[in-house]
């Protein structure tokens, strides 16, 4: 079984090598030679002359983009220049208000306190007067509380 495996593998070997060498010395239509012409050269011109128009069609289109782009830029720039300016103002505007807000709290807080610190002043002259004029006891008090 081996043998007749080997021998077919030689046969179909050498049948391959000759039917190679009989296809490469026929000349066929594959392997014949054909001239340069003159309409090939004219077809090859032509087709030149539209890569080259092609070619500079795509050179303008990406001229024009490229305009297109610089004027969006431009006009995206200006944009966030004024973005940028009106949250400057409108910050100001805030902070000016806080501190608007603040002073008006520190001087409403001082008109609150100032007449309730003077009729406290008024009322520990009172309790003192009354304390050494009629009454002892009242007077030992508002000494122990710090108040005399």
């Amino acid at each position: 079984m081996k043998k007749i495996r080997i021998t077919i593998f030689c046969l179909l070997t050498v049948a391959n090598i000759f039917a190679q060498s009989k296809t490469n010395s026929a000349p066929d239509a594959a392997n014949i030679v054909v001239p340069y012409t003159l309409a090939d050269r004219e077809r090859l011109i032509r087709f030149e002359e539209r890569t080259e128009q092609k070619f500079i069609n795509i050179d303008q289109r990406f001229i024009s983009i490229e305009g297109r782009l610089d004027r969006l830029e431009s006009q995206m720039n200006s944009q966030y220049a004024e973005l940028k300016e009106t949250m400057r103002w409108q910050f100001t505007t805030l902070t000016s208000l806080f501190f608007v807000l603040f002073g008006f709290i520190l001087w409403d807080r001082r008109q609150f306190v100032k007449p309730v610190s003077d009729d406290l002043a008024a009322l520990k002259k009172v309790l003192r007067d009354y304390s050494d004029k009629s009454d002892s006891a009242l007077g030992e008090a508002l000494r122990k509380g710090g108040f005399l």
